[in-house]
């Protein structure tokens, strides 16, 4: 998985980039979504994001905006508007929990990325 987090202000971060590289349909990019998330509650930031389909860089079938819009949806992001240039603009607020376990280590990998200006 390649993802690159973006921090626009301090009760918002960004998924700016996210990619699987070799096993696609396995249910990497919504594990790694599922612990962005789960630490994106814990420091209580709101997740920003933009949906949209990405030319194939080889013969590999990709998911539809629509397809990518459905499956953000069903990680609780809702649709905010069109995005200039194509896509779609998506958030998430923050739900408010205490940490435990994979989450707090997720938390932990986060944290200096969320103080960053």
């Amino acid at each position: 998985m390649d993802v690159i987090l973006t921090v626009r202000d301090d009760t918002t971060l960004e998924v700016s980039f996210i990619e699987t590289f070799r096993e696609y349909q396995k249910g990497h990019a919504g594990r790694t979504l599922e612990i962005i998330t789960e630490a994106a509650d814990a420091a209580g930031v709101k997740l920003t994001l933009k949906a949209q389909a990405c030319p194939p860089k080889d013969a590999r079938r990709i998911l539809s905006t629509d397809e990518l819009v459905r499956f953000y949806e069903r990680r609780n992001f809702r649709v905010v508007s069109a995005a200039y240039g194509g896509g779609i603009l998506m958030e998430r607020p923050a739900t408010r929990t205490s940490p435990s376990g994979h989450e707090e280590r997720a938390l932990w990998a986060l944290r200096p990325r969320l103080r960053s200006p």
